[in-house]
């Protein structure tokens, strides 16, 4: 998330709360919600990472440690996604998943063009359509 690449498409890509059980990271009470990307915050010495999030269920906007917001991988065929790996020409760019959306190594297309990629399925980040 806090990769270069990823800055044009901060307000976009879907995240989930997870782990703050393990923690009792505020209180417990942002476990499993889910949201969108509002801002990244990064410390001058880049060890402290914080994520606001603006969550689906209209919970306010919160400031989250790094360590509990994780991008959601895109699950389904047709979905808009953001390669965060695979080859240049669609590497950093919004793909479509074309075919086997269910499988480690998943088909995409760069939107606009029907060349089809195959990515693994853990470098393509969920985001919201526009």
């Amino acid at each position: 998330m806090f990769q270069p690449i990823v800055s044009a498409f901060l307000g976009r890509i879907k995240v989930k709360v997870i782990d703050t059980i393990l923690d009792n990271y505020k209180n417990k009470q942002l476990e499993g919600k889910k949201g969108m990307i509002d801002a990244l915050h990064l410390s001058q010495d880049g060890y402290k990472r914080e994520v606001a999030v603006v969550f689906d269920d209209g919970t306010p906007k919160e400031v989250l440690s790094g360590k509990y917001v994780k991008p959601i991988e895109a699950s389904r065929n047709g979905e808009e996604a953001l390669a965060m790996d695979g080859p240049n020409e669609v590497k950093g760019r919004v793909v479509l998943l074309r075919a086997n959306a269910e499988s480690t190594m998943v088909e995409v297309s760069p939107k606009g063009d029907s060349s089809v990629y195959e990515v693994t399925k853990t470098a393509l980040l969920a985001l919201r359509e526009v």
